[in-house]
C-alpha cells in the first residue's frame, strides 16, 4: 500500500538494492505496521530511521515521500496533523506525490486523478456520497481502504456505512489507532442521535482497545 507503493521496494529478482533502499523499506514497513497499531515510540524510532536512510541519498523528493507516506497514514487514523511536514515540503515532492498529497488532504481535484494510484481513482472520480463510500469500501487492501475512509471523515463525507466499514477494516487487521479514532467519532454520533444504549457498547469496545495499547516506556 502506502509504504511499498511510495517508497522505491526492491524488484523482486533483480539486482540487490542499494542498502539506503532496503533499509528505508524495512523501516517503513516497520513504522507502518507500529504506527497503525498504536506503538507511538516504536513508530517514532523507525520513521528516524527512514529519514537517516533517504537523507543519505541527499534527494529531497524522497524525504518529502517519506512524509507523504506518513501523512497518509495519519489521515488513515484521521490525525489532522499528520500531513504538517510533508506540507512543509510539498515544492520538493514529485507531481504525482502532490496530486497524492491534495487527495489525503481532502482535495478531489479531476485533473489530478491520472497522477493518483490506481486503488483512489474510484474515489476521486464519484459524482455522489454513496458511489465514493461504496468505491472506498472496495478497495482491496486495508490500509488503502482506511486512507479513503480518513480522506471522505475530512470531507464530511463518510457515511454511516462507510464509518462502520472503517470500523470493521480496523478492528479485523488489529489497526488500534485508526480503530480508536473511528469508534470515537461513531460514539459521538450515537450521543448526538441521544441512543444511549449504542454509545455505550462502543464506549465498551473503546475501552477494551485500550487496555491493549503498548505501554508507555
Amino acid at each position: 500500500m502506502v509504504a511499498a507503493g511510495l517508497l522505491l521496494s526492491a524488484c523482486a529478482g533483480g539486482p540487490m538494492p542499494p542498502e539506503w533502499q532496503s533499509q528505508s523499506h524495512a523501516s517503513m514497513e516497520r513504522f507502518t505496521q507500529q504506527y497503525l497499531e498504536g506503538d507511538s515510540q516504536a513508530a517514532e524510532r523507525s520513521f528516524a530511521e527512514v529519514k537517516a536512510a533517504v537523507a543519505s541519498t541527499g534527494r529531497p523528493e524522497l524525504a518529502a515521500r517519506a512524509e507523504l507516506v506518513r501523512c497518509a497514514l495519519g489521515t488513515a487514523a484521521l490525525d489532522a496533523g499528520a500531513c504538517a511536514q510533508f506540507e512543509s515540503m510539498r515544492g520538493d515532492a514529485t507531481a504525482e506525490d502532490q496530486a497524492y498529497g491534495d487527495f489525503v488532504g481532502g482535495h478531489l481535484r479531476e485533473q489530478d486523478v491520472p497522477r493518483l494510484p490506481a486503488q483512489y481513482r474510484g474515489v476521486a472520480t464519484a459524482r455522489d456520497e454513496a458511489v465514493r463510500n461504496k468505491a472506498t469500501q472496495q478497495i482491496e487492501d486495508p490500509v488503502s481502504r482506511l486512507v479513503a475512509a480518513g480522506v471522505l471523515f475530512r470531507l464530511a463525507r463518510l457515511s454511516p456505512e462507510g464509518l462502520a466499514a472503517a470500523i470493521d477494516t480496523a478492528s479485523a487487521q488489529g489497526y488500534r489507532r485508526p480503530l480508536l479514532a473511528y469508534l470515537n467519532v461513531q460514539a459521538k454520533r450515537a450521543e448526538s442521535a441521544g441512543d444511549a444504549v449504542a454509545a455505550q457498547a462502543i464506549q465498551k469496545r473503546i475501552d477494551l482497545v485500550y487496555q491493549s495499547l503498548p505501554k508507555t516506556k
